[in-house]
């Protein structure tokens, strides 16, 4: 059951907003961290070209089982990153199939900035997470992002609560953005466990890892078991599933059930791809689990649960002007994320069977409807929240 004072699904309303233009509703989200024209470029591995020499801002060297030392391109890249047509991708998980570079992080940072518009800042369970790091004397606060990517969220918790620590882990994080003093980023598989960081944390925050996870609810095990008594588990995941205006699965291009002209080619191209993340062995699709995972936890309380619904493109018209301009800001940052992500998916589907020219066209028709609008799409999000039972010290068993 949801507490009292957490949003709940049938009261949460993501697209409710005062009245204030766009300028004053972006100036009063975190900052987003992008990096300069001048930033050094993503450490590509040596068949890729040549890097300059830099330093990851801290690495596992701070962890109190340290691992992993600084890390160096010309001595590192070939064994933590791999090219492949003309994209960097991770070369220690071979589960997790998207890009890892600035490419990615620039598609990765609309996504982010997307969720603070849907949710209104940085996470949903605003009483929880905030009773979770109040200042306590005697006691350092610390927060874990799992699945860093370009840091966007560690680096906006660390601003937010600049007393607390904040560690973030990705199999290739951002080595390019400054974070502030209090934040740290780490090269790590969390799917290979982390015991190293167990009953340390007052709240783990994981979003869109299910593509680099084999179990899902094991994975929440070991978030649950770094997180201290008290402490907050906030978990986000979309779906690969486009939904038509009415929030209905979207008719697929190419289907022949449907009219030609009615299925859509961005519906397609995730539908595939989806379907090849799941045979390769990941958990794509947890989000729509959340509910049945955390229920059979007997070490979380206060279990919360939302879905929220974005529009992908400007087409959304809401009852006021200030809801519409709410709309837009959602609908194209999600048309510029949806342009990327299915370049993103390229290799993955070129890897597993599918033509040059059947992606080609599966992206030219996704640009095509991303331009017209005349297809009027959504994606969903899935949002969970917990706190971890203040009387244990250790995690039970699920309950099953």
């Amino acid at each position: 059951m949801a507490s009292d004072d957490e949003t709940s699904p049938s009261s949460f309303q993501p697209f409710s907003l005062p009245r204030r233009d766009r300028a004053s509703l972006l100036a009063t989200l975190p900052r987003l961290v992008i990096p300069s024209a001048k930033s050094p470029p993503t450490p590509q591995p040596p068949c890729a070209g040549p890097v300059e020499q830099s330093e990851l801002s801290s690495a596992r060297s701070a962890s109190p089982a340290p691992s992993v030392v600084s890390y160096v391109p010309e001595r590192d890249a070939s064994r933590l990153l791999k090219a492949m047509y003309n994209r960097v991708f991770n070369a220690t998980n071979d589960l997790y199939a998207l890009p890892a570079d600035e490419t990615e992080f620039s598609r990765l940072d609309k996504q982010h900035l997307m969720h603070l518009i849907a949710i209104g800042g940085l996470y949903i369970a605003k009483d929880a997470v905030r009773r979770a790091l109040a200042p306590e004397a005697g006691v350092q606060r610390r927060i874990l992002d799992l699945g860093t990517g370009g840091g966007n969220w560690a680096i906006g918790m660390g601003q937010e609560f600049p007393d607390a620590e904040v560690v973030g882990v990705d199999l290739a994080p951002s080595t390019t953005r400054n974070p502030p003093p209090n934040v740290r980023f780490e090269f790590d598989d969390f799917g290979l466990g982390l015991p190293h960081f167990y009953g340390q944390f007052d709240v783990v925050h994981a979003r869109s890892t299910a593509n680099g996870v084999r179990n899902y609810e094991d994975f929440i095990a070991e978030c649950v078991r770094c997180l201290r008594p008290g402490g907050v588990l906030l978990l986000v995941e979309g779906d690969m599933v486009i939904f038509d205006e009415d929030l209905r699965p979207h008719a697929l291009a190419g289907d022949p059930l449907y009219p030609e002209d009615a299925g859509s080619w961005l519906a397609r191209m995730l539908h595939e791809a989806r379907n090849v993340m799941v045979q390769r062995g990941s958990s794509m699709g947890s989000g729509r689990k959340f509910r049945a995972f955390l229920g059979r936890r007997r070490d979380l309380v206060n279990a919360g649960f939302a879905e929220v619904f974005t529009n992908v493109g400007p087409w959304k018209r809401g009852p006021t002007d200030d809801v519409t301009a709410h709309y837009d800001m959602i609908g194209n940052l999600m048309r510029q994320n949806a342009r990327q992500f299915v370049r993103s998916l390229r290799v993955l589907l070129l890897q597993h069977g599918f033509t040059e020219p059947q992606v080609e066209q599966f992206i030219a028709g996704t640009d095509r409807e991303l331009e017209d609008l005349t297809l009027h799409m959504h994606t969903t999000w899935h949002y969970a929240w917990a706190e971890k039972d203040p009387t244990q010290s250790y995690s039970t068993p699920i309950s099953r």
